[in-house]
């Protein structure tokens, strides 16, 4: 087995601070991004719903139509 050594610049190591600020910076970043898809997420739920209620709407409408001639053709 290879015995273990520091590099030879030892200015260049890093502490577990530094992994801890990249991963801190890391996260925030992904927090921004996240947030932009949540809202984004959020848009297209609401429009979704508006034009499934228009839609169901409508169906009822037309169903209740149909079935009001009916009763008055075949009374």
């Amino acid at each position: 087995m290879e015995a273990m050594t520091l590099p030879s610049e030892p200015d260049r190591l890093v502490t577990k601070d530094d992994l801890r600020a990249v991963i801190a910076a890391f996260e925030a970043r992904l927090d921004v991004r996240f947030a932009h898809i949540d809202a984004r997420f959020a848009q297209m739920e609401a429009t979704l719903t508006r034009r499934m209620v228009a839609i169901m709407g409508a169906w009822t409408v037309s169903v209740g139509s149909a079935f009001a001639w009916a009763s008055v053709v075949f009374g």
